[in-house]
């Protein structure tokens, strides 16, 4: 399961450097799926120049109907340690 938190994760922060490129504000929400249901959800802010924010995993369990469901648990949270974006060109 991290592999694939570790694959949504590089993809929302591959998001990031696209908008840093395009002069846009990073300042916002970014959500990851995978098997159709949320299981990443990186939150970025903007105060005064300091990048920070927090990134959360959402877990998830397949059923008895061999279906993925969420567990049902608020998103095990983390807060982003000293962030900084660079745009390589």
């Amino acid at each position: 399961m991290f592999r694939h938190a570790s694959r949504i994760l590089a993809g929302v922060l591959a998001s990031v450097v696209v908008a840093l490129c395009a002069d846009i504000s990073v300042a916002g929400i970014w959500e990851g799926k995978e098997n159709g249901l949320l299981s990443v959800e990186l939150t970025l802010h903007n105060d005064n120049g300091q990048i920070g924010g927090t990134i959360g995993f959402y877990f998830q369990t397949r059923g008895s109907d061999g279906k993925w469901h969420p567990d049902g648990k608020p998103p095990f949270e983390v807060p982003l340690l000293s962030p900084k974006l660079e745009a390589r060109f």
